[in-house]
């Protein structure tokens, strides 16, 4: 799969939470993004357990060197 394709479905992903989020049933959510209701529910479901690991990009695997959430710790260095 291409690096374009994965852009898509990551974002699918997003949007798909993002409407859950937001109150959108699967059967809604289904219909506006073209994918099949259970898969709906089944990225919900692995959200609720796997949180944002879901997206591969996202958690402590991929630190940046010097670059920290908490702003105290830039400025001490």
């Amino acid at each position: 799969m291409g690096k374009a394709n994965h852009k898509n479905v990551y974002g699918k992903r997003a949007k798909t939470l993002f409407l859950l989020d937001r109150g959108s049933s699967p059967s809604e959510i289904s219909l506006l993004i073209k994918i099949p209701e259970p898969e709906v529910e089944a990225l919900l479901s692995r959200f609720e357990k796997e949180r944002l690991s879901i997206f591969p990009f996202t958690g402590d695997n991929e630190k940046i060197p010097g670059k920290s959430l908490d702003r105290r710790v830039q400025k001490e260095n």
